[in-house]
């Protein structure tokens, strides 16, 4: 029920068409990701909480060695709520949406990348 309403939500505000999201799953969290017009959306939603300290700077580590000196075009935020049921992590980056051939490459290497991180800890 809660993702009809985010995905409601987020359609109706913030684009003018449906977006579509793909879910990736490992034991220590949930990924949903789409790609929009001009950029590429993940919601990481951990399995253990509090959320480890150590999920932030490994997305923000992976996103140096991915994106390398187009750093600049990602954004990390930490989201928490009263009304979702779990934190979760929001990464957004410009540039690698639905035209760019480096789209499912760059969603997979980071998503990858917090689960390999996240199983050796």
């Amino acid at each position: 029920m809660i993702d009809q309403i985010n995905s409601d939500a987020f359609n109706s505000n913030y684009e003018m068409k449906p977006v579509v999201f793909h879910t990736a799953n490992s034991p220590h969290f949930e990924c949903k990701f789409a790609f929009r017009e001009n950029d590429l959306i993940l919601q990481f939603y951990p399995t253990y909480l509090p959320i480890r300290e150590e999920v932030v700077p490994l997305v923000r580590g992976g996103l140096d060695t991915i994106l390398g000196s187009k750093r600049d075009q990602a954004k990390v935020e930490t989201i928490s709520d009263d009304l979702l049921d779990q934190p979760s992590i929001f990464v957004k980056i410009d540039g690698f949406g639905e035209k760019n051939s480096m789209r499912d490459r760059v969603a997979t290497k980071l998503i990858t990348h917090l689960h390999e991180g996240l199983g050796q800890g």
